[in-house]
């Protein structure tokens, strides 16, 4: 009696997991909700370890007749870059990089098991040879639990990983409201 008893509570525990799975993998970000969660990023964001240095922040805007979200890094500052993220069809998010190191990588999303996170990977760009020249390989966007987004950038140089760097970024408290933002039609 007791073994069935095991077996049978084994199996509902494993039943209620591998629902849970399911449904976890039902809610990972594919690129048009992936897409669609960076338009809520409207706004200026500033790093948490500098939050009086404007310079050092992010604003995203939704440009492009909405179409595209751009992400502006160190707004101002002679560091100032530009990130564009558009859909390339139904199934392909991209995320082109134009760097302050004068390249321009372009990446692509790819799927992950967490239905928080926008992971970008390598497919190409201008003025890089992958095999000498630094430059963003990868970039991780995680949409944290507390409000914030933790961006994980990953640097190539000599064709291998040379650096990661992380930060997290909050939304300046007089920042654009999210419901009032608007696609500018450029």
């Amino acid at each position: 009696m007791r073994t069935c008893r095991q077996w049978i509570v084994a199996t509902v525990a494993l039943a209620i997991l591998g629902a849970g799975q399911s449904f976890a993998a039902d809610k990972v970000l594919d690129a048009q909700s992936g897409f669609e969660k960076l338009k809520t990023l409207v706004g200026t964001w500033v790093n948490v370890e500098n939050a009086d240095d404007d310079s050092r922040g992010v604003e995203f805007d939704v440009t492009a007749a909405g179409s595209a979200v751009t992400a502006i890094f160190y707004p101002g500052s002679d560091m100032e870059m530009v990130s564009v993220f558009h859909l390339d069809g139904p199934d392909q998010l991209v995320h082109t990089h134009y760097c302050a190191l004068q390249n321009q990588p372009i990446m692509r999303l790819v799927k992950t098991d967490n239905p928080n996170e926008l992971r970008f990977e390598f497919a190409g760009g201008a003025n890089i040879d992958v095999d000498k020249d630094l430059h963003v390989h990868h970039t991780t966007i995680r949409f944290l639990d507390s409000g914030e987004v933790e961006n994980v950038v990953e640097a190539w140089d000599e064709g291998k990983q040379a650096n990661v760097n992380t930060f997290v970024l909050a939304r300046k408290a007089d920042s654009e409201d999210v419901a009032a933002a608007e696609p500018k039609s450029n």
